[in-house]
């Protein structure tokens, strides 16, 4: 129904199950989303975990025609969001395709500042598990890595939950996602 009101509403949206592949057809997907956990105070009342995720959006122009009349219909139409609730920013990151060295600059400068990021956030996004802290042997992971299949067997294990999502550094587009952002 929300995909259908969007698209009434001149943002051209789609409705999918969960998925992590591109957004090309439209503005926006909503999605079921199993982590976005509902609350009520009273019984008989009906959640739906949903996700909304933009396309690719070029610049600040492209991003105020599309985020802010989704998030007005989304809330209009009785949108909530809760401690279990974020926005994700995926940047893209074509610089690795042709110099690998700069994911470990990258994972190096977050842990870096990591403690001083987590403190311009919501205390909501700094003490839940869907945007963990980058542990302490984040330091050291890429270290001695030279080849795309080093890279690609040290960050194997690189959960998807940490505020800087590494998860699609080795995908045709690579980009990294940043989780602090609360809902």
């Amino acid at each position: 129904t929300l995909a259908a009101v969007l698209t009434q509403n001149g943002v051209r949206a789609v409705s999918r199950g969960y998925s992590h592949a591109s957004i090309n057809d439209a503005d926006v997907a909503v999605e079921y989303d199993g982590s976005v956990r509902g609350e009520s105070r009273y019984h008989g009342i009906r959640w739906f975990p949903i996700e909304i995720k933009t396309r690719i959006l070029n610049g600040p122009t492209d991003w105020e025609t599309v985020v802010p009349k989704t998030l007005e219909i989304a809330r209009y139409m009785g949108a909530r969001v809760n401690r279990s609730c974020g926005h994700h920013i995926h940047v893209d990151f074509p610089e690795f395709k042709d110099k690998l060295s700069v994911a470990r600059s990258l994972v190096n400068i977050a842990y870096k500042y990591q403690r001083v990021i987590a403190q311009l956030v919501p205390p909501s996004r700094r003490e839940n598990g869907y945007c963990r802290p980058m542990p302490q042997r984040a330091l050291k992971i890429l270290h001695g890595c030279q080849t795309r299949e080093c890279y690609r067997r040290a960050l194997s294990g690189w959960e998807r939950q940490t505020w800087l999502n590494l998860n699609h550094l080795f995908g045709a587009e690579p980009r990294f996602a940043v989780r602090l952002h609360g809902g």
